[in-house]
């Protein structure tokens, strides 16, 4: 944050984790594009801002939002701002009311089948990395 409260902004390079909190959002060796489809309630998709964190302070962001959600964390997905910006109208834009790292992929289209589209193509970008 600077001085003013509000976050900084976001850089093409850095890093970001979208934590998955069921099986269904992954296979054995890469997310599947579930993980990255928006909730149906506003459009958006839930991703944490990572870049400079250590592992240790990346999985107790996961461990805390599980708990807020009554939900075991299985893994997450760390991908990119660039990668997510690269596809057709999604952005990424910092949310900081539930923590001061949040941030939302939004722009999201309302056709569903380019919906499902622009989350495959995030998939194939994003690295998943599973709890151990």
């Amino acid at each position: 944050m600077n001085s003013n409260n509000t976050p900084r902004p976001l850089e093409e390079n850095e890093q970001l984790a979208r934590f998955l909190f069921s099986e269904s959002e992954y296979n054995s060796t890469k997310p599947k594009a579930r993980a990255f489809l928006p909730s149906p309630h506003n459009n958006q998709t839930s991703v944490f801002r990572i870049h400079e964190l250590s592992e240790v302070e990346i999985w107790e962001i996961g461990n805390v939002i599980g708990r807020d959600r009554d939900s075991s964390l299985k893994g997450r997905t760390d991908l990119t701002v660039a990668s997510v910006i690269s596809v057709g109208s999604l952005k990424v834009t910092p949310e900081i009311s539930k923590h001061i790292l949040h941030a939302n992929i939004e722009g999201w289209p309302s056709d569903k089948a380019e919906r499902l589209s622009y989350a495959l193509t995030l998939a194939t970008h994003a690295q998943l990395i599973l709890c151990h």
